[in-house]
């Protein structure tokens, strides 16, 4: 396979800024538990059922009681999640732009924690002996320190996390992840700083 750059003309004002991703690598751990279908599904459902933007602006002029009544307290909490999690994107995407990487982390390890915390994707209902997602979160979160970040990766109850390393700890970060998790559990990724390419 021959790759080619996209035809389509870079930004000019792009050209000076460095690619923020240099920094760091990013690693992905995968715990051997399979995923709790029926959850996520219900995650997914809830998009479409609870209409969480419109129920949002209510829960914004005071109306948390009738929400809780309407759709319940998991929902109300997803909701927020959602609402809150669109901001945050925002916000990374200007962080990015404007090069500032612990910016850019530090809407990662808040968009991770609201997904644990209101998205509520990490441990399965009803899950209490085998909580993978979470052990490796809290591995990962020791290991790193403070630097770099860490969170569930995907939709979640799949088994996947995401930790953005610094280079200077990445060999005994995959180590002791696969130490704890499993050989095999840690997969180093690098992200192109070139953006979008057609394979031909």
């Amino acid at each position: 396979m021959i790759q080619k750059k996209d035809k389509k003309k870079p930004d000019p004002s792009e050209k000076s800024k460095k690619p923020a991703v240099r920094r760091a690598a990013t690693a992905v751990q995968q715990p051997r538990r399979p995923s709790r279908i029926l959850d996520y599904r219900a995650r997914r459902r809830f998009p479409e059922s609870s209409n969480p933007y419109r129920q949002l602006q209510l829960l914004l002029r005071g109306s948390m009681p009738l929400l809780r009544q309407k759709a319940g307290d998991r929902a109300v909490l997803r909701a927020v999640h959602i609402y809150d999690e669109n901001r945050r994107v925002a916000g990374q995407v200007e962080a990015l732009r404007r090069n500032d990487f612990g910016a850019f982390l530090d809407l990662v390890r808040a968009s991770g924690l609201s997904s644990w915390r209101y998205l509520q994707n990490v441990v399965p209902a009803g899950y209490k002996a085998h909580q993978e997602v979470a052990v490796a979160l809290s591995l990962a979160e020791r290991l790193l320190g403070g630097r770099g970040a860490c969170r569930v990766h995907g939709g979640g109850f799949a088994g996947t996390i995401q930790a953005f390393v610094p280079l200077d700890m990445l060999e005994g970060f995959k180590a002791e992840m696969e130490r704890v998790l499993g050989a095999g559990m840690c997969h180093v990724l690098t992200i192109r700083p070139v953006g979008g390419v057609r394979l031909v």
